[in-house]
């Protein structure tokens, strides 16, 4: 069973993720439909270039099958807003349904506008921040 979510004030997840791979986070939107916030994932051995989806299945960063804005952009810190109501900014949740947080480095070649890391594996801190 996934966690309930969102987890707010959980601190942070610290993870490292290997170069051509990708993390898969197994969550259930809360059944609240009033609430938001925004993922961030900041790697901090600089280097690497993240990117984070929400989809329902794992390791899906493809826009053209997920929902509106529930890819990030390819940034050092990328962030990804998203809600259990309905939202023209940010990716929308259906309460009480599953999904996947899914986060990546890519590969090693940095590329403008994609994910890489040029380490054997890139380490990174995932927060879920409250909106206000």
């Amino acid at each position: 069973m996934a966690p309930p979510w969102p987890s707010f004030g959980t601190g942070r997840l610290r993870t490292s993720i290997p170069r051509e791979q990708f993390l898969a986070l197994s969550i259930v939107a809360n059944q609240s439909n009033v609430q938001s916030g925004t993922l961030a994932l900041s790697e901090f051995n600089g280097s690497g270039i993240g990117i984070i989806s929400i989809s329902t299945s794992p390791g899906c960063f493809d826009a053209q099958i997920l929902g509106p804005n529930c890819v990030s952009d390819a940034l050092p810190i990328a962030a990804l807003t998203w809600t259990n109501f309905s939202s023209p900014t940010a990716c929308e949740l259906r309460p009480g349904h599953a999904y996947y947080v899914n986060l990546s480095f890519g590969g090693a070649e940095p590329q403008p506008g994609h994910p890489s890391c040029t380490a054997a594996s890139c380490s990174a801190d995932l927060v879920n921040l409250p909106a206000e």
